[in-house]
């Protein structure tokens, strides 16, 4: 009869370790926030200010751009469409994200896209996503010679 007692409460403490393990684990995983979204939320506002127009000039160009025949081409950094959406995104347009999302930061990596955003919600934490990035070259056949940036 000790023997089972014994078992159950070994099988116990091994799930109160388990379940006490596995929520540490999430604890520190909802506090640890991305160096490159640190690093965007540290950003000078005078140099996102500046992005921020950078990127409003370069999008009504494109638009411009786009309605007549022939090849444009523009160029939008991680720093452009952060400085938007720390100045324009907040000033312009408070009611495009919910509520709960606030400071939206990307970073374009070789290949990836990552975006990131504080959620106030239930628990406050960073969110971030990370989506591969590709063209294939057939997408590319009919463009003329591009010289690189």
């Amino acid at each position: 009869m000790r023997t089972p007692l014994r078992i159950l409460l070994l099988l116990g403490v091994f799930a109160a370790l388990l379940v006490g393990g596995v929520g540490l684990w999430l604890f520190l995983a909802l506090r640890q926030v991305p160096d490159f979204y640190r690093q965007a939320m540290d950003a000078q506002p005078e140099r996102q200010a500046h992005a921020s127009q950078q990127l409003i000039r370069q999008s009504a160009a494109l638009a411009g751009d786009a309605q007549r025949d022939g090849y444009w081409t523009a160029l939008f950094t991680a720093e452009d469409i952060n400085g938007w959406l720390a100045i324009d995104l907040v000033k312009n347009h408070p009611k495009l994200l919910p509520a709960k999302v606030q400071n939206p930061r990307v970073i374009i990596q070789p290949g990836a896209v990552i975006l990131a955003c504080q959620y106030a919600g239930a628990v406050d934490t960073i969110l971030s996503v990370e989506a591969d990035v590709y063209l294939s070259e057939r997408e590319f056949e009919d463009l003329p010679e591009f010289d690189g940036f």
